[in-house]
């Protein structure tokens, strides 16, 4: 069955524009083996997308496949590199382009070695980060934060490039579940303020956060927690220090979000009435409530973690559903 994205998105003006996607590209390669959570940025006038690609959802062989539009195609894509550690699985890589101009790349490993503690078996992480100047030949930077830290966010603004973690392994165990914001500084994302608030509690399980700039600098971020728990909504001005919180009326795993000129659009496997489909949203977010709400994908099978990317005036989405990655895009470009 194909399906196409109907958006209705008030931009800067107060009429609402009626925008039709086109049906879903599948952009993954017949390599054997399959692909999971996606990420999308511009980069040198077209589109870089990256994915872990592995056996299965869940196997411990995860690498980073980076795939680019090709110029002047009708939304073609080639493979250009794939990015690993050896006996380390990589996952939910990010990508952005840096101030330098460069792409830096974010992912988080799962180490094989394990330990047993009070008979639980406790797993290593480690995020790690790249850069490339072209896409094609990248460079390994290093650990960019203490271990069992999961970075899984990567956002730049005009005051920086920004992270949310949420802790793993080891510091779980022993500390609880605690979300942070950081902040990148001399290769390395330091931590800036740990995320406080009933809402996040460690027996609410906060994990997965994205993140997006307003006009006014103000940054917002929508928070998953356990699942059958609504998620969380987050905004702060700069210095993004002082952090207000809500309940959003929806639960939603996997997320994305993009600021497009007035509008903050959410995307990610909506949980709503313990359906699971993937869904794309406009967020009001004074109240806060959801605007509109439009399905992308059926809900059968494995599926979501979406990119959002704002490219040639087009809303652009990368996503995966049952380890094939596919993408869509308006078909009509936006407009001021």
């Amino acid at each position: 069955m194909k399906y196409t994205l109907i958006l209705f998105l008030g931009m800067l003006s107060t009429t609402s524009i009626n925008i039709i996607a086109q049906t879903p590209k599948l952009i993954s390669s017949k390599t054997g083996y399959k692909g999971f959570f996606t990420d999308l940025t511009k980069f040198d006038s077209t589109l870089i997308c990256v994915f872990r690609e592995a056996k299965t959802h869940t196997s411990r062989d995860g690498k980073i496949a980076v795939i680019r539009l090709i110029k002047g195609s009708d939304w073609k894509w080639n493979k250009i590199a794939t990015i690993e550690i050896p006996f380390v699985d990589l996952r939910d890589p990010k990508i952005i382009q840096n101030s330098d101009q460069k792409l830096m790349l974010l992912a988080t490993g799962v180490y094989p070695e394990t330990e047993i503690s009070d008979n639980e078996v406790i797993k290593k992480y480690q995020s790690f980060y790249w850069e490339s100047d072209d896409g094609l030949i990248w460079k390994y930077k290093g650990k960019v934060s203490e271990q069992d830290l999961w970075l899984w966010s990567l956002h730049k603004n005009e005051s920086g490039i920004y992270s949310i973690s949420y802790s793993v392994g080891k510091k779980s165990t022993r500390q609880g579940r605690k979300v942070r914001l950081h902040k990148f500084n001399d290769e390395k994302f330091d931590i800036l303020t740990e995320l406080k608030h009933p809402l996040l509690e460690n027996e609410f399980q906060p994990s997965e956060a994205a993140i997006t700039t307003l006009q006014n600098g103000n940054m917002v971020i929508v928070i998953r927690r356990k699942r059958g728990l609504n998620s969380v909504l987050g905004t702060s001005k700069p210095p993004y220090t002082d952090w207000s919180f809500s309940e959003l009326p929806i639960s939603i795993e996997g997320q994305a979000l993009i600021t497009i000129k007035n509008k903050t659009i959410l995307a990610g496997r909506d949980l709503k009435d313990n359906k699971k489909k993937l869904s794309m949203m406009v967020l009001q977010l004074e109240k806060p409530y959801i605007e509109q709400k439009y399905r992308v994908s059926p809900s059968k099978g494995d599926f979501a973690y979406p990119g959002l990317e704002f490219f040639n005036n087009h809303l652009c989405m990368s996503y995966y559903k049952n380890g094939k990655i596919y993408f869509i895009a308006t078909k009509t470009p936006l407009e001021e």
